[in-house]
């Protein structure tokens, strides 16, 4: 009786720690796509950011879309106006808790060209 207590706890246990790494992104990107038509000899606009986030209701609930890193992206294209492209791209995977509900989010930090 008691080995099967331990089993369920640390079969448990392995699962709860598995689900909180499931989705963490942490990547880094050097340049977004560019065509043969954007001059690339462009100087630096500033800093853009570009957020994608859903929100859980109770922790479990998703309420609206799904996080998208694309959409991401593109919100960080449209930071400044008349940029032709994003480099050195920070892709992060950000989650918080408040009282009855998570936010997850997908963060987008990028230069502007």
């Amino acid at each position: 009786m008691l080995t099967r207590v331990l089993i369920g706890l640390a079969v448990s246990l392995a699962l709860l720690c598995a689900a909180c790494t499931t989705s963490l992104h942490g990547s880094y990107v050097p340049i977004s796509y560019v065509d043969d038509s954007v001059d690339r000899s462009l100087k630096p606009i500033g800093q853009a950011r570009g957020e994608s986030c859903q929100t859980r209701f109770l922790y479990l609930f998703p309420v609206g879309p799904a996080t998208s890193t694309n959409e991401a992206i593109a919100a960080a294209k449209l930071h400044h106006e008349g940029t032709s492209y994003i480099a050195d791209i920070s892709i992060d995977d950000r989650r918080r808790f408040e009282f009855g509900y998570s936010v997850q989010c997908i963060i987008v930090d990028a230069i502007a060209y």
